[in-house]
């Protein structure tokens, strides 16, 4: 009976992998590495992360205040240091996906930080960029988004990172259908939809993002793609309709509504785009 308790305990956190999380703790526990301590150095990676190149203080959120710099001054709107000029340490394309992360955490000043910088970078990076979509599919699946699953199955164990936390995955599938680039990054951003939509631990709230992104995929990925995944969406999006990826809820409730809304959005989408698909099943318009 004790031997489970003591597997969980061990269970690296959401979005890390267990050599990950020894290089958080140090030598400290994990019972240690919690709270204060851990918000102490969940913020000091935020500094890291909105450093100028020049190294002049950056803003972190305090109890106290909404957004301060480091060294006490106040910092602008746009979140950089009201004094000046020097660019970033690291681009937004290298960042966005630490303070998406950040805004979903349980600290309070760690997640005002996280949602300051969220939105001060989000307007000016490209979400067409291939190395953020790959970050993205990341932080939804963990290792397995790595280039497919043989090369998740290449790393050792300890190196593979679990999936994000549901708040975060939320977030990131959410940015996913922002992007047109996204729809056509198979094989990742179709995991992260099927992800979104039938994992084990998946809320109502990510399994709407997850059939958005469904529907997302079906009008804008390119037809080569939908000729070769078309069935496998499809069988998808069905499962949708039917009510199969949310037997827990009632089929009036609002989320089953919208989660049904994108599905058949996503069914118009490929009877426009490849019709084929549909028309091989004969029975498909009875159903339906």
């Amino acid at each position: 009976p004790a031997a489970p308790a003591a597997d969980r305990s061990a269970e690296p956190p959401p979005g890390l992998s267990a050599d990950a999380a020894k290089r958080v703790k140090g030598r400290l526990s994990h019972e240690e590495v919690r709270g204060e301590l851990l918000a102490t150095k969940k913020l000091a990676a935020c500094r890291l992360l909105g450093a100028p190149a020049g190294g002049a203080p950056v803003p972190v959120a305090s109890s106290d205040a909404p957004a301060v710099t480091a060294a006490g001054g106040p910092a602008t709107a746009a979140g950089s240091p009201s004094a000046g000029g020097e660019g970033p340490l690291f681009s937004p394309l290298e960042t966005l996906p630490h303070w998406l992360v950040a805004s979903c955490d349980g600290d309070g000043a760690v997640k005002t930080t996280g949602e300051a910088r969220l939105r001060a970078v989000a307007a000016g990076t490209d979400l067409e960029s291939h190395a953020l979509i790959d970050s993205l599919c990341s932080l939804v699946l963990g290792s397995e988004a790595a280039a497919g699953a043989a090369a998740g199955s290449a790393a050792s164990p300890a190196a593979r990172r679990r999936p994000s936390a549901v708040a975060v995955r939320t977030k990131a599938v959410s940015h996913l259908c922002r992007s047109v680039a996204a729809a056509s990054r198979f094989p990742g951003v179709l995991q992260a939809a099927f992800h979104a939509l039938f994992a084990g631990d998946a809320t109502p709230r990510l399994q709407q993002q997850g059939a958005a992104l469904a529907e997302h995929i079906s009008s804008h990925a390119a037809l080569p793609l939908l000729d070769a995944a078309g069935a496998h969406l499809l069988a998808g999006l069905l499962r949708v309709t039917r009510g199969e990826a949310t037997p827990g809820l009632r089929p009036d409730a609002p989320e089953a509504v919208s989660m049904r809304s994108h599905a058949y959005g996503a069914l118009a989408a490929l009877c426009r785009r490849a019709p084929k698909l549909l028309a091989a099943d004969s029975a498909l318009h009875t159903e339906l």
